[in-house]
């Protein structure tokens, strides 16, 4: 009887440290993200998913990180759910692979909205689950002072972070030097891929994105992604306030292989034939379409040695 009591004790006692798993630290994601009964993405193991903005409450972060270079944290569930018929209060997610963050501080989140013109919208801006994760720590890294980090990089360096009440503190984010127009699915995008270089067209790197900022409104600035540590950067920016008499109001890519006419010397209807992708700008103003072509015989993945023509489509 006394070894069967010690038993349940025991018993009780492990059950309640397994449910008390203390959060070490708070994170939010800004991408769709799935969240797995073990740290391995090559397995059917996807119990929950999350949305951009979600809150997740890390219990552990894995050593080191996986073959595919994926750093994992464990997080604490809102509610169980079942896999492989057990229960699970606790499940795993990828907080970042290589150096491309999927899972930052509050403060960073804070700033991502500001970027985005997301602070009093009731959806996220369509460039989050539109465009490459890479294109928005890119552009955090090109508007803001300091690099976009992982949470497990905020958590080594600073800590728990300390609850405050002070109402100033919403105050304290910093303002972007640029930002991106809201949009959601039904609006005008401010984005889109291009695969405007040598190397892109070739498929022997990551197709560039071109980007409007509200600050730059007749500009179109390029991003492209590092496939070494999977981080984005700020490549060149080229303004067309010259050729154009009105505000871009969007922008969308025409694959090289697209059929794409412009009128000709005389006026005429004529078919323009690409080398690379081309961008198709539609101005705030007019009824005119632009088409913005790259008309360089070898372009670097640096935009060298590009040549951006500006041509009326037909």
């Amino acid at each position: 009887m006394k070894k069967i009591i010690i038993m349940i004790f025991s018993f009780a006692i492990l059950s309640s440290c397994d449910s008390d798993k203390r959060v070490l630290i708070e994170g939010v994601t800004f991408v769709e993200l799935n969240v797995r009964a073990s740290p391995d993405a090559s397995r059917d193991n996807v119990v929950d998913e999350l949305d951009p903005g979600d809150i997740v409450k890390i219990v552990q972060f894995k050593e080191g990180y996986d073959r595919d270079g994926i750093s994992w944290c464990q997080i604490r569930l809102n509610f169980p759910e079942r896999f492989d018929g057990k229960e699970l209060k606790y499940a795993w997610v990828a907080y970042k692979v290589k150096g491309l963050p999927f899972v930052v501080s509050e403060d960073s989140w804070n700033k991502i909205q500001r970027m985005y013109e997301m602070e009093y919208e009731k959806e996220v801006n369509e460039i989050l689950t539109g465009a490459k994760t890479w294109v928005t720590q890119a552009i955090y890294d090109y508007v803001y002072n300091d690099y976009m980090h992982d949470i497990g990089y905020e958590f080594e360096l600073r800590g728990p972070k300390s609850e405050s009440n002070d109402p100033r503190d919403q105050y304290e984010v910093e303002s972007p030097s640029h930002s991106v127009d809201f949009t959601s699915e039904n609006t005008y995008k401010q984005y889109c891929r291009s695969r405007i270089t040598t190397a892109s067209i070739d498929r022997e790197e990551t197709a560039l994105y071109a980007v409007i900022f509200n600050q730059s409104p007749r500009n179109i600035h390029f991003f492209r992604k590092d496939d070494n540590n999977e981080r984005g950067s700020f490549v060149k920016e080229f303004n067309f306030s010259n050729s154009l008499s009105s505000n871009i109001k969007s922008i969308d890519r025409k694959t090289s292989k697209s059929k794409v006419y412009i009128e000709d010397y005389y006026g005429y209807k004529t078919r323009l034939e690409l080398s690379y992708d081309a961008i198709r700008i539609r101005p705030q103003k007019g009824r005119e379409r632009y088409i913005i072509h790259n008309n360089a015989g070898y372009t670097n993945d640096n935009l060298n040695g590009v040549y951006l023509n500006l041509v009326k489509e037909y």
